[in-house]
């Protein structure tokens, strides 16, 4: 369809454009540019009057993206991938992302559905992200429970490049009312960021990079 064909050509073109970047020597003129890591700062989908139909398939086009991508930024000479190419791969939620599955309450009459609105109450960050959290699971294979436990926030720590990750999930506070609403859970961030030692003192101190989105 002319859809497959419109983001096919997105696809090739956007490789074609990292490969251009890759190809052009440094300025010393003897190696090539290397990529250490991407970032991918939330919004994976569209989720705008999304069904769990489209949803589903817009993380499937996310997936196929993102493999050619990764291809064109480190695949070697033999066509091989590294093994550490998932961990490499810094991803984190946008509101576009937030697709709350219980958040709603519906009206019946004669057992038929007549209406639905959002709910006020809150749910827990499985229900709200539980299609980006299936993509998740499928593309990099995550420490699910721990990536729970923290709300999505995470922290990674890349010794050969000394330097720490803090990724947040910024859609923390999103409703199924307010799918905009941006904020972290405070609570949450202060207390990982305790735990993995942010703001070490040692001689080594590695450098910082926060990845989140707006």
């Amino acid at each position: 369809s002319d859809l497959h064909v419109c983001r096919d050509m997105k696809e090739i073109n956007i490789c074609n454009s990292l490969e251009q970047v890759l190809n052009v020597s440094d300025t010393s003129g003897d190696s090539k540019i290397k990529i250490d890591l991407l970032a991918i700062s939330g919004d994976i989908v569209d989720s705008k009057d999304a069904n769990a139909s489209r949803m589903e398939k817009n993380y499937r086009y996310a997936e196929n993206l993102l493999n050619k991508i990764v291809i064109t930024l480190w695949k070697d000479d033999c066509g091989y991938l590294p093994h550490d190419w998932r961990r490499r791969i810094l991803i984190t939620t946008g509101n576009h992302d937030y697709a709350s599955m219980n958040q709603y309450q519906a009206t019946l009459k004669h057992r038929s559905l007549t209406s639905a609105m959002p709910a006020e109450g809150e749910s827990g960050t499985m229900s709200n992200f539980a299609y980006y959290i299936d993509f998740l699971i499928r593309y990099l294979d995550p420490p699910v429970d721990e990536l729970l436990r923290n709300d999505l926030n995470e922290v990674r720590y890349y010794h050969n490049l000394n330097l720490k990750v803090l990724i947040l999930n910024c859609s923390s506070i999103a409703t199924a009312r307010r799918t905009n609403k941006m904020g972290i859970n405070k609570e949450i961030v202060k207390n990982l960021l305790q735990r993995v030692d942010w703001n070490q003192t040692t001689k080594n101190r590695p450098y910082r990079i926060v990845v989140g989105h707006y």
